[in-house]
């Protein structure tokens, strides 16, 4: 669903405690054209103008910013505007009505965030919202979370700083409106709001998050429409695609835990899965085949003879022991006993382990399960259901590059 004028505004009535408002989708959403229109009304007949910001002084700010959609609307209405500059920092858009003139917006730039802090305009105590367009940079970033915050945060955090600093003893709600670009899915907003993980299509998330050592309720909406490329969520520069289907396929022994959620892994066709769907297919293994396929042995099934291999798993896979037992009995005498109950999954915690240090993982009593999926990582193609759970699996990985 595009983002209307009327949804926007049941937006705002339905969170009207919430600091910032974001909303990103694909291009030709209608998020700048049904917000230009609700907070121009709510200017004219509440007297509450907004601030625009743009990134850079040469971004020249007028009623020109308007889309065509926001001009045809108060054209037909017999609204005309007009723009003038209060001084070298601040432009104000204004509205004519029946000649009247309502004051609209003002315009400030956020490569002089620091000249605001001593250039109060009378007028700023009337903002109830600040406009920051193009959240997500339209230039390449690194795609790495701690680069992002040590490198690309200053924009938001100069947002954060016009506003307070304009508003004094004004409460201002912010709003921001971004494209999802494709090869930004890490930037300031998904990485300051804690986002990467739940995003998926029309996802409405409200929480909070510390920016700066302030607390800033958020709420944030991804949201899709028909035509709509979703480009955080089907990717495949890096490996992401939310949507394959996992419909009786079976999984690995191995839950991976984030933050948020559990994930499985499923093996299809020529790489692995990893995603929280879960397969309502019961794990049951029939074979002695997909045994060997089941606990990612499969290369020594081929290469020898089932007590040999057997006997190899038993010795040098300890954690594989205990099912040996339960399907084959004897190792040196194995006859396979299928069973009708599932298969127990090894539970390996990410977001524990990524705040844990090398000699503390190597301690731990499921390290050889940890080893194992390390194992299937290294020997196969990875496909994954967010950003966010790579980055943990590859984090992991990298620890681990020796073992």
């Amino acid at each position: 669903m595009k983002l209307t004028i009327d949804r926007f505004k049941n937006i705002l009535e339905n969170n009207p405690d919430v600091d910032i408002y974001t909303f990103i989708s694909d291009r030709g959403g209608w998020k700048t054209s049904s917000i230009q229109i609700a907070l121009i009304d709510n200017a004219i007949n509440h007297g509450e103008p907004f601030i625009l910001v743009r990134t850079k002084k040469d971004e020249y700010i007028s009623d020109s910013w308007f889309s065509e959609f926001t001009r045809k609307y108060f054209i037909d209405k017999k609204i005309d505007f007009v723009t003038e500059r209060i001084n070298t920092n601040i432009v104000r858009v204004s509205a004519i009505v029946d000649s009247e003139k309502h004051t609209i917006l003002y315009g400030l730039w956020l490569s002089i965030a620091e000249k605001y802090k001593s250039n109060y305009f009378k007028g700023f105590e009337k903002v109830r919202f600040l406009i920051w367009e193009e959240c997500i940079p339209n230039k390449r970033i690194s795609q790495n979370i701690k680069n992002v915050i040590e490198y690309h945060s200053d924009l938001l955090l100069d947002i954060l700083s016009i506003a307070s600093t304009v508003a004094r003893n004004n409460r201002i709600q912010y709003i921001f409106i971004g494209n999802d670009i494709e090869f930004n899915i890490i930037n300031s907003i998904t990485v300051s709001f804690d986002i990467l993980e739940r995003l998926s299509e029309n996802c409405e998330i409200v929480d909070c998050a510390k920016i700066n050592g302030r607390k800033y309720k958020y709420y944030f909406n991804y949201f899709s429409f028909s035509g709509a490329v979703n480009h955080w969520l089907i990717n495949i520069d890096n490996d992401i695609n939310n949507s394959i289907n996992i419909k009786n396929i079976n999984s690995f022994n191995i839950v991976l835990k984030s933050h948020y959620k559990s994930y499985y892994l499923y093996s299809i066709d020529n790489y692995v899965y990893i995603t929280e769907q879960k397969n309502s297919k019961v794990d049951i293994i029939n074979n002695i085949k997909e045994f060997f396929i089941y606990y990612d042995e499969l290369e020594t099934y081929n290469q020898y003879d089932l007590e040999t291999a057997l006997s190899i798993l038993y010795t040098y896979k300890p954690h594989l022991r205990a099912p040996i037992n339960e399907y084959f009995g004897n190792v040196n005498n194995p006859i396979f006993h299928k069973t009708n109950k599932t298969n127990p999954h090894n539970l390996i915690n990410l977001y524990e382990l990524s705040k844990m240090r090398y000699s503390d993982i190597v301690q731990l009593s499921n390290f050889s399960d940890i080893k194992n999926f390390i194992n299937i990582m290294k020997k196969s193609n990875i496909i994954y259901s967010n950003i966010a759970i790579k980055l943990l699996c590859e984090q992991l990985k990298n620890r681990m590059i020796f073992e």
